[in-house]
Parts: C-alpha cells; sequence; structure tokens
C-alpha cells in the first residue's frame, strides 16, 4: 500500500508505506491551479449541507483569506485560511503559510508577511474588506522548531481594523474522543473558492505512529497537541477554525491531512484530518498581539532582513 498526498500544484504521488506525516491542506498552491479535496464523506464541501446559514455568516464573519504574492510573480501566488479572534485587527492562520522550501537538509525558508493580506469576501465571492498584515508572530520565528506540525500556528496584527459584528471565543482545548467538531474554511478545486464552508466531523486524539515526513521535511514532536478528525478539506483549507458548537468556542486550528487513497471511506487509521489544539500558550501569544506587544523573538522576518529579536532577546513561549 502507498500513502497519496497533493502536492502544491495539486498533482497526486505515491510514497511507500511507512510512519509519516504528510500535509495536504497544509499545502499551499499556485494561485489559478485546481486541486482534488480530501473528501471523507463522500460528498462536496459545496453541497447545500455544508453551505453557511444566515446566523453561521454573522458568527463566522471574521473567516477570510491569507493572500500572499510572490516576488518573482505579479499576482496572488498562495493562499489559506484565516479569522479573526481577539480583537478586529488580529488573525489566526497556519504558520507554514509563511514559511517555503523545507527540506531533510535544510528548514523552511521564513517570507516577508507585509507581502500578505488579510481579505473578507461577501455572499457574491466579492472583496468585502481587504487588510494588509503589519507583523505576524510564531513559535516557527525560532528556526528549531519550524517544521514542527506541534508549533505550527501563527497570529498576524493587521494595519487596520475590519469590520465585523462577531468575534469567536478560544478555549485552550483538552478535548473529548469522537467529539463533533466544525471545520471553517476555504476549499480551492472545488467550487467556489472565494466562500467558507462549513463541514463538520468527528474529533479524535492524534494517532501517535504518524511522527514524520522526511519528504516533506515535517516532523511530530508532541503528537498530544494535535487532534485528527473526518471533517472535509481541501487545499486552501489549512489555517481554517475548528469550532466547537457545544462549547461555543474556536478550538483549534487546521493544518492538514493523511490519506493513502483518493477518495476512501472515512477510517481514522487510513485517512483524517488534523489541527493543532488551543493551548495557554497560543492564547497568550494571541493576547500579546491584541495589545500590539508581540514578543520580538516570535516575530517572523524574512530570512536575510534584520531581526527585532537579534537586538532584544526575550524567552520564547512555545509550551
Amino acid at each position: 500500500m502507498a500513502f497519496r498526498y497533493l502536492s502544491k500544484g495539486g498533482a497526486l504521488h505515491a510514497l511507500a508505506r511507512r510512519r509519516l506525516l504528510v500535509p495536504v491542506a497544509a499545502m499551499l498552491l499556485s494561485s489559478g491551479t485546481t486541486a482534488d479535496a480530501i473528501i471523507l464523506s463522500g460528498s462536496r464541501p459545496t453541497d447545500g449541507s455544508a453551505m453557511m446559514s444566515a446566523d453561521d455568516r454573522g458568527r463566522f464573519a471574521g473567516v477570510g483569506r491569507v493572500e500572499c504574492r510572490d516576488p518573482r510573480t505579479s499576482g496572488v501566488a498562495y493562499v489559506a485560511t484565516g479569522w479573526v479572534l481577539g480583537s478586529t485587527d488580529t488573525v489566526v492562520t497556519a504558520a507554514h503559510v509563511f514559511f517555503r522550501g523545507a527540506s531533510t537538509m535544510r528548514a523552511a525558508r521564513a517570507l516577508n508577511p507585509a507581502k500578505c493580506a488579510f481579505i473578507l469576501y461577501d455572499r457574491n465571492q466579492q472583496i468585502r474588506q481587504e487588510a494588509r498584515i503589519r507583523y505576524a508572530v510564531s513559535p516557527w520565528a525560532d528556526i528549531t522548531i519550524r517544521n514542527d506540525s506541534s508549533y505550527d500556528v501563527a497570529i498576524l496584527k493587521l494595519d487596520r481594523p475590519i469590520k465585523i459584528d462577531s468575534i469567536p471565543v478560544a478555549m485552550a482545548f483538552k478535548g473529548q474522543e469522537k467529539a463533533v467538531v466544525d471545520l471553517v474554511a476555504f476549499h480551492l478545486g472545488v467550487g467556489e473558492m472565494q466562500r467558507a464552508w462549513i463541514t463538520r466531523g468527528r474529533l479524535r486524539d492524534f494517532p501517535a505512529s504518524q511522527q514524520r515526513d522526511d519528504r516533506a521535511a515535517t516532523r511530530i514532536t508532541n503528537a498530544r497537541r494535535l487532534f485528527s478528525t473526518s471533517a472535509d478539506s481541501s487545499p486552501g483549507s489549512s489555517g481554517g477554525m475548528y469550532y466547537d458548537e457545544r462549547m461555543h468556542a474556536a478550538i483549534g486550528v487546521h493544518l492538514g491531512a493523511v490519506c493513502d487513497q483518493v477518495r476512501p471511506r472515512y477510517d481514522p487509521h487510513l485517512c483524517f484530518n488534523y489541527g493543532l489544539r488551543f493551548t495557554p500558550a497560543i492564547v497568550a501569544m494571541v493576547d500579546m498581539v491584541v495589545r500590539d506587544q508581540p514578543a520580538p523573538a516570535n516575530l517572523i522576518v524574512a530570512d536575510g532582513e534584520p531581526s527585532l529579536a537579534e537586538a532584544r532577546p526575550v524567552q520564547r513561549a512555545v509550551d
């Protein structure tokens, strides 16, 4: 048997079966390309069951897209999901949005978050609001932590507040096995790409055997920080919000998927999405950005540019 995963361009590749972690929805896509979705339920995320109600659109009005430009092109090159949390100028997404080019020989290269924007779309898939990213913080600013999915989260500070009526509550989450969770995220390659959808699945503990993928240069040092789910996702969903309806709170960030078939029936041991649980340290990092007092050592600075952390070292909050 071989594990299959989607490349950045959406093509399928096969790897000899071994214990590995394969970020599928975590991959960033070049604009204009299409990719098959990781559909675990047998239906498309754009089916009516996943469409937001009027109430959902109000609760999740702050779910948007992080769109980044490649300096080698004139248009948008990389996209992911992000969502407002804490204040109307603070956004949560996955850290790997700003890190590229990882290999077994080197850590991912940090990109300049200022080349990215946070965009909210309306019901007609037209831009409703847009703000540039002033700065971003992440545990991945520490090069020794990069590529570790156990810390794959970034908090963004926008250059202006956006106008929304509701901001979700986030809670540090240990979770219960088989709890129901919603994934609120965008989906590329499955239809309406400028619209966020809600998909639902069961939460489970992250399988301890899935620890490393040498080819993708990803690893997990603490599987307890992660969880797996059967909620549908696709490329572009990375950074999405996991929401617990029972707790009325956001409980994690979507990172990727592991799958050994293209469209299997859901089996938690063969095919699943996974997310990073909110922890007190992540909540504290959000609070620092809300107060506009980020830890300098956690600032994401493009490789080759001067870092504030070099002039003012501080303790990194990564626990």
